[in-house]
């Protein structure tokens, strides 16, 4: 008795209170069941449904090519319609909200054999409207590539390291700068791998203070960094740190000036000023 009511209950949910497309048919593919979600989104009762073949349903509801679906459930294979390759089984419009993106409701679709004492009876169609979830992707999706641009045409570098100094992300120009690729530095340590080893020790250890709360970042400092190819450039960095959730610090987020041309010249113009033009020798401002 138990188990009958088991069954009835799962049964009611399915037709009544579920939020997803079910609906069913016999082994001629003759509609058996249709739920309250298809009624509302259809706009279709369960009395005009029942006992219509699926493949009689109107084109412009469920297009002819899906037939060789419901042929694979008869012969007890479970079809599953990504939205990837098929965007939706049953043709319906989306939420009003959601008219800009799609005309069509974006669907993931199942389709299984109903089975009766080890015999195919006929087939279960499970629909879920996965339009909003597309939509958020999207627009998440957009964002991050907004903010890629921005990092990508950057003039200085940006670079995220995490507590433990290694990169969790740097930009375009970092790159440049570094002379190596993207996928060639990030989860790489930033202190052991790019700054000269007569400062990492103390950059390490300023970094560590960082992490545990007992100093503030600078707000504007210059150290020199070491590129793939062994050339020394001096930055101009201002930094941030970066927290959870919870408060505690979990990294630091930089951004970069290369000034190594720019210090170069000053020490030109600066030996200019204290050396004699003619004999290179020091001026009296150079003693």
């Amino acid at each position: 008795m138990e188990n009958f009511e088991y069954k009835d209950a799962i049964l009611d949910w399915m037709k009544n209170t579920s939020n997803f497309g079910i609906f069913t048919t016999d082994a001629n593919l003759d509609i058996t069941s249709w739920n309250k979600w298809l009624e509302v989104h259809t706009r279709l009762s369960s009395y005009d449904i029942i006992g219509k073949n699926i493949l009689d349903l109107p084109e412009n509801l469920i297009e002819r090519k899906f037939a060789k679906f419901y042929e694979k459930a008869l012969g007890g294979e479970v079809v599953i319609l990504s939205r990837v390759f098929h965007k939706y089984l049953i043709a319906l419009p989306p939420d009003p909200q959601y008219k800009k993106y799609f005309d069509k409701m974006q669907q993931t679709s199942q389709i299984a054999p109903l089975v009766c004492k080890d015999k195919v009876v006929g087939t279960i169609t499970i629909i879920e409207d996965v339009t909003e979830r597309i939509v958020k992707e999207m627009i998440l999706k957009n964002e991050k590539n907004m903010a890629q641009h921005y990092l990508d045409i950057a003039g200085v570098i940006i670079i995220i390291l995490d507590e433990n100094g290694n990169i969790k992300l740097i930009n375009k120009r970092g790159c440049e700068i570094l002379g190596c690729k993207q996928q060639e530095v990030i989860g790489k340590n930033w202190f052991d791998c790019f700054i000269p080893e007569n400062e990492r020790e103390t950059l390490k250890n300023v970094f560590r203070t960082i992490m545990s709360g007992d100093l503030e970042p600078y707000g504007e400092y210059e150290n020199c960094i070491k590129t793939t190819k062994g050339e020394i450039r001096t930055i101009m960095w201002r930094n941030t740190v970066l927290k959870d959730k919870s408060g505690r610090i979990v990294g630091t987020l930089s951004s970069g000036e290369d000034i190594t041309e720019r210090k170069r010249l000053e020490e030109a113009l600066k030996e200019m000023a204290i050396t004699d033009e003619l004999t290179g020798l020091y001026n009296r401002r150079g003693f």
